[in-house]
């Protein structure tokens, strides 16, 4: 009996171990696809970021932010840049997790 116990926990401690990892979101290919085209893969503004608005250099205009400052942004939206997070009438763009992802890895690449 106790081995069928002990059996059936570590089955179920493999499955949230693996279902944790599996949901991880991948922040830089995250950025890759919804920021790159505004900020650049660098940071920089692409072209078509500085006509809709995009700071020249986005980790120069959040140099003093903090990364909860960074994901409201990203949730909300700033001027010009669109909310990622849910609106009323919305579907969100990204999950919580997937934007607080994303201002991680922001935060990692400010010079």
């Amino acid at each position: 009996m106790q081995t069928i116990i002990t059996s059936l926990l570590a089955i179920c401690m493999a499955l949230t171990v693996n279902t944790a990892f599996a949901e991880a979101p991948d922040a830089a290919k995250l950025f890759k696809k919804k920021c790159k085209v505004c900020h650049g893969k660098d940071g920089l503004a692409s072209k078509s970021g500085l006509k809709k608005g995009s700071p020249e250099d986005l980790f120069a205009s959040i140099k003093d932010w903090t990364e909860e400052q960074v994901v409201k942004n990203i949730t909300e939206g700033k001027n010009k840049m669109p909310a990622y997070g849910p609106r009323e009438g919305k579907k969100a763009k990204l999950s919580p997790d997937e934007i607080k992802a994303v201002a991680k890895y922001i935060m990692s690449m400010k010079r």
